[in-house]
């Protein structure tokens, strides 16, 4: 049995990809059960061995997606509480898949904890998805609108400028850890995006060498991701394009993003776009833009610095 983790920073297809990868007859994965990051909570992340309370459980659902997970499997986790584990035996316990060739999950945050990973699963698989910054904080901006039932609006103009910011540095720190964390480790698939819209194939059958399987063409179907758990979720409005067909012009998700926003976001993640090999527009901003810019920046940067170094304070990362 091989042992499969899939992250990324937050709106990078991650969710696209384990559901593709989760349609093959011999992986099994669980959509981000987000245990690591609880064990991280909790206190326990490098204990050898931890005895399943209820106040750890508490401390482990004050993470939002740990908690959804935990509540769905309450009696079988029940079941398991007053018990003393060894960490690995605890997490796949947690995890409760289904016996196959490869198990694993999709977690976004456990690209914080890939070395406490590797050395409770020494054979584990790592693959990290990588998304165009621009895309990516774009596609956040726009979800949380949508999940206020509200669109763009050039009134709140300042209100972008933080928020775009505050995604941009997070993209920036998240990708900073990404290459501090995986260096040096063996069996894992850096994976942009992009490259796997273009020729899911050939990237696919990539990740199954890695895993030591072979491709399966029902992968490619889309009506075969229709029932993906996802959908059951409160969380079903953000994935609409699971089911659909893999599109080559999805690439560039941020077309209609403001300039102005384009070109802050260029200017945080620039380094890490070029080692990634994303092209720089550098688009054109007037010189009242760029004082709109300016402007709004040193309102909201003091705010979004704090936000930054909270968020990776939380995952251990400072």
């Amino acid at each position: 049995m091989r042992m499969l983790f899939i992250f990324g920073y937050p709106r990078s297809g991650t969710t696209l990809l384990r559901s593709v990868l989760s349609q093959h007859t011999q992986i099994t994965l669980r959509n981000e059960p987000e245990l690591f990051f609880g064990f991280h909570n909790a206190g326990v992340l490098n204990a050898d061995k931890i005895q399943l309370s209820k106040p750890l459980l508490d401390r482990m659902r004050q993470i939002g997606m740990c908690q959804k997970y935990l509540n769905q499997r309450t009696a079988y986790v029940e079941e398991l509480v007053g018990g003393t584990f060894k960490q690995s035996d605890l997490y796949l316990k947690l995890l409760n898949c289904e016996s196959n060739a490869v198990i694993g999950e999709k977690s976004l945050n456990n690209l914080f904890f890939t070395r406490r990973i590797r050395e409770l699963y020494p054979d584990s698989c790592f693959l990290w998805l990588i998304r165009d910054p621009r895309s990516a904080v774009w596609s956040r901006i726009i979800k949380q609108l949508n999940a206020k039932g509200d669109s763009f609006s050039s009134e709140r103009w300042v209100e972008y400028i933080g928020q775009t910011l505050r995604h941009a540095k997070l993209w920036k720190a998240w990708h900073a850890w990404g290459f501090k964390n995986l260096r040096n480790l063996t069996h894992v698939q850096q994976l942009r995006f992009e490259d796997f819209l273009t020729d899911p194939k050939a990237n696919l059958l990539e990740t199954l060498r890695l895993l030591d399987l072979e491709f399966e063409e029902e992968m490619m179907r889309p009506e075969k991701r229709s029932n993906d758990p996802v959908f059951q979720s409160d969380g079903a409005y953000a994935h609409k394009n699971i089911p659909r067909a893999l599109d080559p012009s999805r690439i560039k998700a941020y077309s209609d993003m403001p300039k102005q926003l384009i070109y802050m976001v260029e200017q945080v993640c620039r380094r890490e776009m070029m080692l990634f090999g994303y092209a720089l527009e550098k688009p054109k901003v007037t010189i009242s833009d760029r004082l709109k810019i300016r402007f709004a920046k040193i309102r909201s940067y003091l705010d979004v610095s704090r936000s930054v170094r909270k968020h990776l304070h939380s995952r251990g990362a400072m």
